[in-house]
């Protein structure tokens, strides 16, 4: 274990004081007691990560923290930590931009703190902690508490699918016992911005355009309370669906493990105001963009709208006569409902079955005391006969294409609804129809596909009568490109006792090389410079391969990475994390026998810090 350089460790402080100011907080200063309780802490997590990597059961960095401040007399208020990375910037800018480590930087409590790190095993280990100082005598105001009594804002305009997903959101809230969330204008504004940014810069990513993160760009529209969280889809244009997206979405983390941080932040009960805005651009991939804002706070509260119907529809039409049909409706902001023509009040409801003799115009009333609004739909009633099944089913909609390997492609996809009944699925591989699939059918693995091939995918329902869907949208995916031989190197000879490194100028492994080098260990943090020329500064990948002699026994191989990383012992594969990714460590466990081994080693570089550290003991 070494300490960091003093350079290095002032700059952390630094940064978060830039921050600090940059955000309205006074500046923190060097404490003794801080920088001791700092230092002892850095010790502690390193030798505790030693052991316990992330997504390991109960794994808890932070556990002891206070204890160990109080056994120093330091007045401690909270922890944050970082590892991997030697850039206090990209820690203070990037990894610390989530609503508890920016608590802690943004503190109005905290007067000193002291900073630490130690590198451990060639990883980084970094903590802040921030304190109050014994010749502390007054604080900065905090900010204002949640049970504020917002003022009265202004009006805001929310279309139809906005106003439903609001009324659908806290009906799911209180389906599982949380509280509604209201409009907040200032939040509704970045919403707003973000959505119109999204479509039309083409884009589906937290960070917008500007290089902002939801905190600063929240910021920026004036909304400065916390906490704050933030979703995003793409795709499609209606409440319901994308309401269910935001549920039902896995956010799966470097382990793989669902964390469900889309449903959580719907469901978070210290959220009260909410900004939700969508935006569409027929020419970005996907079509529809949503924004969904959440604040702890409700800094000024919307005046009253008019009720507000989100659609009127029936299941059927033309019917035929003695048949019925079902209307269905979508209202938010209405004390009363009603529908005319016999119907009566459907307050409470949101379907009626009717059954009219003669085609029948239906009209439905949603009133409050703002006013009232109004929409009709027809049911056409054939006295001619029966009528010929000429509707096709609608679009299914591709939810994930997901290259499985080398070999195989992953498909997934939205039921289609019909008149009568979607009969199949029929599936288009680069324009061509490959195969047809049962109604009953929603995801379908394609095993006829080569390695290193880009495919685009579309699905089609069609129902029995014949009649097809137009095949809605597409997705484009590329599948991994083939192994290398086992024992065989794909641009030149593995080392002896050293690794040999095979550049190239994209991500996938292929091509010529554009470097080839020599190394005798793999420890690279290139946070501070990249590769070597002609090596491009990002989406590059590596292939090392070296012989090196093993005595017998069980070994652990760790990892550390940004972005994708496999490993190979004598070519069976031990690691495949072959995806965009942050900072992440793996502990891998294997048996070796005595004698020389082929360790390969793949890597590429996308969206994360380029580190890659590879070593076993």
């Amino acid at each position: 274990m070494n300490w960091c350089g003093d350079g290095a460790i002032n700059s952390l402080l630094s940064s978060i004081n830039d921050f600090r100011t940059s955000n309205g907080a006074a500046p923190l200063t060097a404490d003794s007691l801080g920088s001791k309780d700092a230092e002892i802490r850095a010790i502690q997590v390193a030798t505790y990560m030693a052991t316990n990597p992330p997504g390991s059961p109960g794994f808890s960095p932070h556990q002891g923290y206070d204890t160990t401040a109080s056994g120093l007399g330091y007045d401690l208020i909270s922890e944050n930590l970082a590892y991997y990375t030697t850039s206090p910037s990209y820690i203070v800018y990037g990894i610390w931009q989530d609503p508890l480590h920016l608590a802690a930087m943004l503190s109005r409590q905290a007067t000193v703190a002291g900073v630490s790190c130690v590198i451990s095993d060639f990883s980084p280990y970094w903590t802040y902690e921030p304190g109050v100082g014994h010749g502390s005598t007054t604080l900065p105001p905090p900010p204002p508490p949640v049970n504020t009594p917002p003022p009265s804002g202004g009006p805001v305009t929310l279309d139809s699918e906005e106003t439903a997903f609001v009324s659908l959101l806290n009906a799911y809230r209180s389906q599982n016992g949380v509280g509604p969330v209201q409009i907040s204008p200032t939040l509704e504004s970045a919403s707003k911005w973000m959505s119109n940014d999204m479509a039309t810069k083409n884009y589906a990513s937290h960070t917008d355009t500007l290089g902002r993160d939801p905190g600063a760009r929240l910021q920026a529209f004036g909304y400065t309370y916390y906490p704050w969280g933030e979703n995003i889809a793409g795709g499609f244009s209606d409440a319901s669906t994308t309401l269910n997206q935001w549920i039902g979405a896995c956010d799966a983390d470097a382990s793989g493990n669902c964390t469900f941080a889309h449903r959580k932040n719907m469901l978070n009960p210290a959220f009260q105001a909410i900004g939700i805005a969508r935006a569409y651009s027929a020419s970005s991939n996907y079509g529809w963009y949503w924004t969904n804002d959440f604040g702890g706070v409700l800094d000024q509260a919307s005046t009253a709208a008019a009720p507000v119907i989100s659609y009127l529809k029936t299941s059927a039409s033309p019917i035929s006569p003695g048949q019925t049909a079902t209307l269905s409706w979508s209202v938010s902001g209405a004390s009363s409902v009603t529908i005319d023509n016999g119907v009566g009040n459907v307050s409470g409801i949101t379907s009626q079955i009717v059954a009219p003799a003669a085609t029948t115009t239906y009209r439905l009333t949603a009133t409050n005391s703002t006013g009232a609004t109004s929409a009709t739909v027809t049911v056409a009633v054939n006295t001619a006969g029966p009528v010929p099944d000429t509707q096709a089913p609608t679009a299914p909609s591709l939810t994930s294409a997901t290259a499985k390997g080398s070999t195989e492609v992953d498909l997934a996809w939205t039921a289609a609804t019909d008149n009568v009944a979607v009969a199949g699925y029929q599936i288009t591989r680069n324009g061509t129809a490959v195969t047809s699939l049962p109604g009953s059918a929603l995801m379908w693995a394609d095993t006829a596909v080569a390695a290193g091939v880009t495919y685009t995918y579309s699905v089609k329902a069609f129902d029995a009568a014949g009649n097809y869907s137009s095949p809605g949208n597409t997705l484009q995916v590329v599948t991994a490109p083939a192994a290398p031989p086992v024992g065989v190197a794909s641009c030149a000879s593995p080392g002896t006792g050293l690794f040999t490194g095979c550049y190239y100028s994209n991500i996938n492994l292929t091509g010529t090389p554009v470097l080839i080098n020599s190394a005798a260990q793999l420890v690279f943090d290139w946070t501070w410079g990249f590769p070597a020329v002609p090596v491009p500064q990002s989406n590059f990948s590596v292939r090392w391969q070296g012989n090196f002699p093993f005595a017998g026994g069980t070994y652990t191989f760790k990892v550390v990475t940004g972005d994708g990383v496999r490993v190979y012992i004598d070519g069976a594969k031990i690691l495949d994390s072959w995806q965009d990714q942050p900072g992440y460590s793996f502990n891998i466990g294997q048996t070796l026998s005595a004698g020389n081994h082929l360790i390969t080693v793949e890597y590429y570089d996308h969206t994360a810090l380029p580190v890659l550290h590879v070593t076993w003991q």
